[in-house]
């Protein structure tokens, strides 16, 4: 940090006092908000854009990520897209960032991006084979209604081999 010292003067030249100001050596911008480029029941990728006016910053950039549910920073980052892992599932999440420099410490959080991470699907339960024959089978099963859960269909295998789908209604 640079610093100067200020003369406070009377009229008539006599000094009043002298103190001691520093002068700004900051990130005058927090980076763009983070972008989400992949989530999943567990993690969310994201990406973002550097601060428009670094201000009075010196040295490279790096940046710290703060998130919700529970607190959890991340920091010294190099690069501009980050992973974050052991999410729970289909809850939801606020992320920030910051710049940070040598010269200048951290620099304000960026607008909060916020997330849900997805459902992680269930089981169907009551399977049950109705009959069989020497070419088919049907089975019926009670279809999944957890709070939060999409199911798209369903998939059949018999010894690991995909045998049909079943869109869901």
């Amino acid at each position: 940090m640079n610093l100067l010292q200020l003369l406070v003067c009377l009229v008539g030249g006599l000094v009043l006092s002298t103190c001691t100001v520093s002068q700004g050596t900051e990130i005058t911008g927090p980076p763009q908000t983070p972008r989400l480029l992949r989530v999943t029941s567990s993690s969310a990728e994201l990406s973002w854009s550097p601060p428009a006016n670094a201000g009075t910053a010196t040295g490279p950039l790096t940046y710290d990520i703060q998130y919700s549910n529970g607190t959890s920073i991340t920091s010294g980052l190099s690069s501009m897209t980050a992973t974050i892992d052991n999410l729970w599932s289909f809850t939801a999440y606020g992320v920030q960032v910051a710049a940070v420099s040598a010269s200048a410490g951290r620099g304000n959080w960026s607008t909060v991006l916020t997330f849900q991470t997805l459902a992680v699907p269930m089981e169907p339960t009551n399977l049950t084979l109705a009959s069989v024959s020497v070419t088919s089978a049907v089975i019926s099963w009670v279809g999944v209604s957890e709070p939060g859960s999409v199911t798209l269909f369903y998939a059949v295998f018999l010894n690991s081999s995909l045998v049909g789908t079943l869109a869901t209604t």
